[in-house]
């Protein structure tokens, strides 16, 4: 069973230089009227991790355990549809950046010594929206939840 816990961050801490991410997928989007821009920066080290599950899965015939997805969003009944960058960039230069929302989410590996002094990683979501920032894991069970030693960026748990 899983267990889900969320996170108020402490933002000057988690931008620190001398804080360490690995970082895997930033989602920035732009929200101005009735106009969604969505930038996506996708890691090497995640584009190669899935290009390696995909190519282990059917090379040797296996099938996942789980359905794990990164996330999956709705933005409206038309599916979204890539643009170039200098359209982009185009398109954003037009919003007026002080009616344009800005949100962005980041997922991001934290491995850590837990507790009891074993070596474990999580996987964690980073959202930054209108100067708060959140941040939520989900642990495989309720022991990685008791022994999962929290980042120094963490303020406190919500909840």
């Amino acid at each position: 069973m899983t267990t889900v816990a969320l996170y108020c961050v402490d933002e000057k801490i988690y931008h620190s230089a001398e804080t360490q991410h690995n970082i895997k997928l930033t989602t920035t989007e732009y929200l101005y009227k009735n106009e969604l821009l969505v930038h996506i920066e996708i890691e090497p080290t995640l584009a190669i991790g899935i290009n390696g599950m995909i190519q282990t899965v059917f090379k040797k015939d296996r099938r996942f355990e789980n359905e794990q997805f990164l996330f999956k969003k709705t933005y409206s009944e038309n599916n979204a549809k890539s643009i170039t960058r200098s359209t982009f960039e185009k398109k954003l230069k037009q919003f007026n950046m002080n009616q344009t929302t800005k949100s962005i989410e980041i997922l991001e590996e934290y491995q850590y010594i837990g507790k009891d002094g074993t070596a474990d990683i999580v996987q964690v979501a980073v959202t930054i929206n209108g100067g708060y920032t959140t941040a939520v894991i989900e642990f495989r069970d309720v022991k990685q939840y008791e022994n999962f030693k929290q980042p120094v960026w963490f303020i406190k748990k919500i909840g």
